[in-house]
Parts: structure tokens; C-alpha cells; sequence
């Protein structure tokens, strides 16, 4: 019975542990952080190998086989978890305001963001467009900003693979 559980959280953990990895290293690949995830990929692979090897052998064993799949299942929430809590990265984030775009971009400005500001047509007519490129870590501290300047902005964001120059500062927390 001890053997069965020791196979079953051995086989659980080199599971969490090679898809966590492989999932940070697909992440780095699309990023183009290719020594990153060529070295991710490296130890995810003798991981996994190692994990495949204890089940392949001993297929009829439902502990292995279970802590298998789970070990993929829990692997993929942490891989997952750890790219958030590192948000490597920038994010372009584009603010939509039809009255408070000046009061939006002082308080940007204020707290250290680059701001550039323009003007475009939506449905109902004029708006303002905030545009400001960021560290993916400083994401939600920049929400807080806009949410409490003026709760109605639309915002939305996306990936920038490639950042060169612009206005970079410390961002001043409140």
C-alpha cells in the first residue's frame, strides 16, 4: 500500500512539475525568449521522461496511472499560476473615455505611466483614446488608477512582443 502511494505522488509530482514547465516554456517561446525555453524544454523533457517511464512499466497500475493524469491536470494550474505571479513582459493597453480622458491621463502621468493620447469615432460619436505601453506586473495598479478616475472606461489590452524606446519610469505607488 506505501508503494502505491509513494509511486502514485512521485509520478504526481514529476507530472505537476514537467507541465508547469512546459507551460512557461510555450509562453517564453511566443514571447521569442528562445535560451529560456530551449532550457525549460531541456529539463521538462527528462522530467516527463522520467515520469512516462514509471507508468509505461507498470500501465495496469491505477495509482500511476491516476497520479498520471492528475499530475497533468495540477501542472497546467501551476504552470499557469507561476507566469501570473511573474507577468513577464508588456502589455499595450488602449483606455476609451468619452468625458474623463484628460482626468485619466493626468493621474497615468502622475503615477509614472507614458501616456499618448488621441481622438477616434465610436458609435455615438467622439471619444478619446489613452494609449500606454506597460510592464505586465504594473497592470492592475494602472486598472485601480483608471477604475477610480472614471469607472466606466473601456479598456482593453494586448501583447507587445517588441518594445523599443518610449517613456519608461518607475511606476510611484500609492
Amino acid at each position: 500500500m506505501l508503494s502505491a502511494i509513494g509511486a502514485f505522488l512521485f509520478i504526481f509530482c514529476c507530472r505537476v512539475i514537467d507541465v508547469s514547465m512546459g507551460t512557461l516554456r510555450m509562453l517564453y517561446t511566443v514571447r521569442g525568449r528562445k535560451y529560456l525555453a530551449g532550457a525549460l524544454g531541456a529539463v521538462e523533457v527528462g522530467v516527463f521522461l522520467v515520469a512516462i517511464s514509471k507508468v509505461v512499466n507498470s500501465a495496469n497500475d491505477p495509482p500511476r496511472f491516476l497520479g498520471y493524469c492528475l499530475g497533468f491536470g495540477a501542472g497546467v494550474v501551476l504552470g499557469i499560476t507561476i507566469e501570473n505571479w511573474l507577468a513577464p513582459g508588456n502589455t499595450a493597453v488602449s483606455i476609451i473615455s468619452r468625458e474623463s480622458w484628460s482626468e485619466i491621463s493626468t493621474a497615468l502621468r502622475d503615477v509614472g505611466f507614458g501616456v499618448t493620447e488621441t481622438i477616434g469615432r465610436g458609435k455615438d460619436g467622439l471619444v478619446h483614446i489613452i494609449h500606454s505601453t506597460i510592464r505586465r506586473r504594473d497592470f492592475p495598479y494602472l486598472m485601480q488608477v483608471v477604475k477610480d478616475t472614471d469607472a466606466n472606461a473601456f479598456i482593453t489590452t494586448g501583447e507587445a512582443h517588441f518594445v523599443y524606446r518610449g517613456y519608461w519610469h518607475k511606476i510611484k505607488r500609492k
